[in-house]
């Protein structure tokens, strides 16, 4: 007799938090925001620049009206892309499903992580160096490349958020109109997949332990 489909991503889901995930998605985020800082602080003369928040209420306005209308599209081009491919649809879905047992506190500071790190070490430290966003955004694409993906879809959607994210760098010549649209997009595609949880993941290992 199959296994349930539920089960199945319970089960993953249990063995990724066995294994550290949390843990390990954090170390290497932190890894990477180091190096990228060091990168920057050795390499660039406009170092501080990049990291400075506007003090003029024009520019700010600019700022944060760039960020709302990159995240609209990186929206958008999501939403493309789940209403053609089933595949990448399923894929998107059942990784949500599995980080749907991480709790919430961690899962938030990853995804914090994860835009802050991935900006200053792909936008800020390599960006300048690679001569804009195209090359970026290939490398960026295939540092996102997974075994279980949907290939095409999800190399699309690396792709086009980087690029989107990097021609931003270019324009606003500031690090944080990124670092806010890489959050709310993570976070949109978190509350538009992840499933309703139905066992707390206490619950669940707390369970498997007794069958043991």
């Amino acid at each position: 007799m199959q296994e349930d489909s539920s089960e199945i991503h319970e089960k993953e889901a249990l063995e990724l938090i066995k294994d550290g995930f949390v843990k390990k998605a954090i170390s290497a985020y932190l890894f990477m925001l180091t190096l990228g800082l060091l990168l920057c602080f050795f390499s660039h003369e406009n170092l501080k620049e990049v990291f400075l928040i506007p003090n003029e209420p024009k520019k700010l306005k600019e700022l944060l009206l760039t960020a709302l209308l990159g995240t609209t599209i990186l929206i958008l081009f999501l939403e493309t892309l789940l209403s053609l491919s089933f595949a990448f649809k399923r894929w998107m879905t059942n990784l949500y499903k599995m980080l749907a047992k991480v709790n919430t506190k961690s899962f938030i500071l990853i995804v914090l992580l994860a835009a802050i790190s991935e900006e200053v070490f792909i936008r800020a430290a390599l960006q300048p160096y690679l001569e804009g966003p195209l090359l970026t955004s290939l490398i960026y694409a295939l540092f996102h490349l997974s075994p279980m993906a949907s290939l095409l879809p999800s190399l699309a959607l690396a792709f086009t958020t980087s690029f989107l994210l990097g021609v931003v760098f270019d324009f606003t010549g500031s690090l944080y109109t990124g670092i806010f649209i890489h959050l709310c997009f993570s976070l949109f595609s978190w509350f538009r997949l992840k499933p309703k949880r139905k066992t707390p993941l206490k619950e669940s290992i707390q369970k498997e332990q007794n069958v043991k």
